[in-house]
């Protein structure tokens, strides 16, 4: 349970708090021109230290219980870490491109982290589901990060790096996606908000 609240907390916080990035600091996007991409990559920075103390911690406490930490499994951490960052940078610039052109979407990002939540593995493991169910919830990226967390941090194995490394793909093209609509709105974004 800590170990998907640990990565969960990391997206849900930069995402949420990116969304309402850019209508947050209109008056600064008033004053002075700054690359409007910068604003939700502060909010990532800033979340990806917090995740950073909060990971530690998790470690200690699982060192605390008893955990096989000490295992070649650990090698696989930065693909996910690094992984999930990409997740996390596309998701939030994407959801701080969007918002200022339909401000509405806001309720829909608030509404669509809550139903990512419960679908994301966090209170239930992925093998424990009928294969029907299993094939539906594998779409989502953050249900086969927090598979391959806890794979590596609890069970000493490696993650499914097929599987990570589709997520990573997705994240890739996501934020490519978000940095071409943070630039191509950059000028607009400071009339909209």
């Amino acid at each position: 349970l800590l170990t998907g609240l640990v990565v969960w907390k990391w997206f849900d916080a930069s995402v949420r708090s990116a969304a309402m990035v850019l209508p947050e600091n209109r008056g600064l996007m008033q004053q002075v021109y700054l690359p409007k991409l910068l604003l939700p990559l502060s909010v990532v920075v800033t979340n990806t230290m917090k995740f950073a103390i909060t990971f530690s911690l998790l470690i200690v406490f699982l060192l605390w219980q008893g955990m096989p930490l000490m295992s070649d499994a650990l090698l696989f951490l930065p693909l996910l870490w690094f992984s999930q960052l990409v997740l996390t940078v596309g998701t939030a610039c994407l959801a701080a491109a969007l918002v200022p052109l339909m401000p509405d979407l806001r309720y829909v990002v608030n509404y669509g982290l809550i139903m990512l939540f419960f679908m994301s593995g966090i209170f239930f493991s992925l093998s424990e589901l009928a294969p029907e169910a299993q094939a539906l919830l594998a779409i989502n990226p953050l249900l086969q990060l927090i598979d391959g967390y806890r794979a590596v941090l609890l069970d000493a194995q490696p993650p499914p790096v097929d599987a990570v490394l589709v997520v990573l793909l997705t994240a890739t093209a996501v934020c490519a996606m978000a940095f071409w609509l943070m630039r191509r709105f950059d000028r607009v974004y400071p009339r909209l908000v």
